[in-house]
């Protein structure tokens, strides 16, 4: 009979080891599922620098210009370390992607195992891990978010297991693979704090010895570890308008909105936990990092991007497993053997069934998007390598692929890479915009991503021709309508009414006199619709820089806003000049012809000038 006892005991751990493989190879067919031929563009901005690093241009994006782009610099030296070694760096990105997915689920579904005692919670862990479709979108797509998701469940599995120094230096090189890392850094020595009575000493200690280099490094080499792309997003927030609770609002309400019950398990997942005592202390430093993490993100106030949820899921998987089991062991518990097993597998299909499709058309959208509009960027980028100078300069919102590709100075007019300083005294050579259901300014090159859930296009736009001269040095550069305008601190922000935009160079000396610029908006038949002056160098908050204070071989901007008697006509020519009031004196004048859309918004296009 005891002999019996042991062979099932021996068949059941078989059983679930099996069951543990063959979670991994399923999980890894699905990591190799969600792959395209194309990552996510902000992996490619990594990827320059990696590259630069790697051919001795340097820690930077744009050669000679230390700035710090990238928010990864682990991630960074560690692709630049594969690249000396002669693997490609989106090679190196991918495989690296693919393992550290993988071990995720690995070390989740041990953590959860150890920390609830039940290897079926592991698993179950896992299971619901593999249906989120935030998770799965970023396990593949060339960002550091896999790595960083492991380094962090690689933490708390050191940490419960007492390793606390080896824990420490997995928080500390989180910390170094991204900035928002010093939260699990903080709640490990907190917790290392609570459980001793006394300082962290040693642990203290690992942290500063991996993080001082790099600060040293970041201050004298950038200015600051403090990455721009976090203060371009920063803006970018503000601009929109948006709230800065969305990370709540992504991982908690719009899933019960969807009819995605799984955060109602999550807490009650946490409600086990309070419960049962003797196990919550093993929980402490993962309960202080989930909620660092949600509320760091909440007072930074920074703009949303997906792959700042993916760290978190893990851990809300291993609450929403404790939940889960909770539950059935109450419902379930008088319940014969069998029943309970059938109950169990017909329970978890009813709760992840959603999850299961919902995560599968997320992810094949998303694959969708990847391959239309990443695709059509790296074409662009292809294009300006092969057809411009190696000095062209480029601007572009979306730099990753284009910048990589194209290998060209890059001006970043998200601001990522590119400061306000520079964003607002650069000239141009070439753009390349993405032109959403508008006609283009006569594009040098097009291309259509076939995205359907939105009818957009790219397309390179020559940025240095001149459309006129007036004067011996002030160049009229640009013309357009636009609801968009730049602002003082460099941000491109939104409006809610269109402008009329002219774009000026100073290609000489300064002007003697602050020049008036005057225009006319008539219809084809010679009909005036509006007219209007003020002094040259409007900004759109109102606000006057007037051109006798402009400075050479610089680009200024002048915003008028539309009349409205102006919007609701279709085809219509602009006639502009500038003039000096006092002396009479007129400059050329040019004739623009605008042809409107239903919105009354349209990049315009200018044809011969008539001066």
């Amino acid at each position: 009979m005891l002999d019996q006892l042991t062979n099932l005991q021996q068949q059941l751990r078989f059983g679930k080891y099996l069951l543990a493989v063959s979670l991994l190879i399923v999980a890894s067919a699905v990591f190799l599922w969600t792959n395209t031929p194309y990552d996510i563009d902000d992996a490619l901005i990594t990827y320059r620098y990696a590259d630069n690093i790697a051919t001795g241009i340097g820690f930077v994006y744009n050669p000679g210009e230390h700035i710090l782009g990238t928010s990864t610099p682990l991630y960074t030296l560690i692709l630049a370390t594969l690249r000396l070694l002669g693997i490609p760096v989106p090679l190196a990105s991918n495989v690296l992607n693919f393992l550290a997915s993988i071990a995720i689920v690995a070390v989740t579904m041990v953590l959860v195992q150890q920390l609830s005692g039940s290897s079926i919670t592991g698993m179950l862990a896992v299971s619901i891990l593999l249906v989120q479709g935030s998770f799965l979108r970023y396990s593949m797509a060339g960002m550091e978010t896999p790595l960083y998701t492991l380094l962090i469940v690689a933490t708390f599995f050191a940490f419960i297991n007492q390793h606390t120094w080896l824990s420490a230096t997995l928080a500390a090189l989180a910390a170094l693979t991204r900035l928002d890392g010093l939260g699990i850094v903080g709640a490990v020595l907190l917790a290392c704090w609570i459980q001793r009575r006394r300082l962290p000493l040693k642990e203290m200690l690992t942290v500063a010895l991996i993080l001082a280099p790099w600060v040293v490094f970041a201050f004298l080499y950038f200015g600051s570890p403090i990455p721009l792309a976090m203060l371009a997003k920063q803006q970018h927030l503000r601009a929109s308008g948006g709230s800065k609770f969305w990370i709540w609002d992504w991982l908690f309400l719009r899933p019960l909105k969807a009819e995605l019950y799984l955060p109602l398990f999550m807490l009650c997942g946490v409600v086990w936990l309070l419960c049962k005592r003797s196990n919550f202390s093993r929980w402490m430093a993962i309960m202080a990092w989930l909620i660092a993490y949600l509320v760091a993100y909440t007072a930074v106030a920074i703009d949303f991007y997906e792959w700042y949820l993916v760290p978190v899921y893990p851990v809300l998987a291993g609450f929403a497993a404790l939940g889960l089991h909770g539950i059935w062991t109450l419902v379930s518990k008088h319940w014969p053997p069998v029943v309970q097993v059938l109950g169990s597998v017909v329970g978890l299909a009813l709760v992840l069934n959603p999850y299961l499709w919902n995560a599968y058309e997320s992810v094949r959208g998303y694959k969708q998007y990847l391959v239309c509009v990443e695709g059509t960027r790296v074409l662009a980028g292809a294009w300006l390598r092969d057809h411009t100078p190696t000095n062209t300069r480029v601007a572009a919102g979306a730099i990753g692929h284009i910048g990589y590709e194209s290998k060209r100075y890059i001006i970043d007019t998200a601001g990522l890479v590119t400061p306000p300083r520079i964003l607002y005294s650069s000239s141009p050579d070439y753009g390349v915009e993405a032109l959403w259901d508008r006609a283009s300014c006569g594009p040098l090159k097009q291309w259509g991503t076939g995205w359907p859930a939105s009818p957009q296009s790219i397309a390179i736009l020559r940025c240095s021709n001149v459309y006129g001269t007036f004067g011996n040095s002030l160049v009229l550069a640009e013309v357009r309508l636009t609801d968009w305008f730049l602002a003082k601190d460099g941000t491109w922000q939104q409006a809610d009414h269109p402008y009329l935009e002219t774009q000026w160079l100073l290609q000489g000396p300064r002007p003697d006199r602050d020049w008036t610029l005057y225009m006319h908006f008539m219809r084809l038949d010679g009909t005036l619709l509006a007219q209007g002056a003020h002094l040259l160098g409007l900004g759109a908050d109102g606000s006057i820089l007037p051109s006798s204070q402009w400075e050479a071989n610089r680009r200024f901007y002048d915003y008028v806003p539309l009349p409205k008697e102006v919007r609701d006509a279709k085809d219509l020519e602009v006639r502009l000049g500038l003039w000096d009031p006092v002396s009479g004196e007129k400059c050329a004048v040019v004739a623009i012809h605008a042809k409107l859309d239903q919105y009354g918004l349209m990049i315009i296009t200018l044809p011969d000038l008539k001066l």
